[in-house]
């Protein structure tokens, strides 16, 4: 799990500094995965080693949130992206908006309610830029996902994950938050699909959100 560079789209040093504070943290989380083992050990002592690959998106059904500065960058990586690729995330995320709205994590992910950063092939049109929950959400087990996957399973396939890194994840994101707040920018954990159609539908809403506008608030993940 190595940390991969990324350009970003900024229209202001000041824009592009609250987009780079994401990428900070996003490169300290990789550094401190580096010191743990690559592998899960189970109760009856089997090692299990990460499944993830591309193109396997079995898991991303499930509600993905994100800091502001989080999303800011994630933005600014979309406008290096082609503007046909440009054009299908938002469409996409303007559709998904209607089906996950109103639904919790698990009727998120029962219901398979696709991510728009998704493309046509199963990869992430984002994923050098993707958030912190993303990052942190492996699996070593892809047998256990598409079980997982499955609407009409009767039975949790129980997929070993690691606490490990979700520790990680909660460690930086405390950071990320405070580092945010110190920097004037609204702070939170924000659902990724109904943030980013704030974002598309008020056309200055990166200036607002820069100057400490809680615009956002709608997609509070605690809403």
């Amino acid at each position: 799990m190595d940390f991969e560079e990324y350009e970003i789209g900024a229209c202001s040093q000041h824009e592009a500094d609250m987009m780079f504070m994401a990428g900070n943290a996003h490169r300290t989380f990789h550094e401190w995965v580096k010191k743990i083992p690559d592998y899960v050990e189970l109760p009856d002592g089997r090692k299990l080693n990460m499944s993830c690959e591309a193109g396997c998106s079995y898991c991303c059904s499930i509600q993905v949130t994100a800091s502001v500065s989080e999303i800011l960058a994630i933005v600014g990586y979309i406008k290096t992206l082609p503007l046909e690729t440009q054009h299908k995330l938002a469409d996409r995320t303007k559709s998904a908006l209607s089906q996950a709205m109103h639904k919790d994590v698990e009727a998120r992910s029962s219901q398979r309610v696709k991510c728009p950063m998704l493309n046509d092939d199963g990869k992430c049109e984002i994923y050098v830029a993707r958030p912190l929950t993303c990052r942190a959400y492996v699996s070593y087990d892809k047998d256990g996902c598409q079980k997982g996957a499955n609407p009409f399973k009767t039975v949790d396939p129980g997929i070993p994950q690691s606490s490990t890194l979700f520790q990680y994840r909660d460690d930086i994101l405390i950071q990320l938050y405070q580092h945010e707040k110190s920097q004037g920018l609204p702070f939170g954990d924000y659902e990724l699909i109904q943030a980013f159609n704030i974002i598309l539908d008020i056309p200055d809403s990166l200036t607002r959100i820069l100057a400490g506008e809680r615009i956002l608030d709608a997609a509070l993940a605690s809403q």
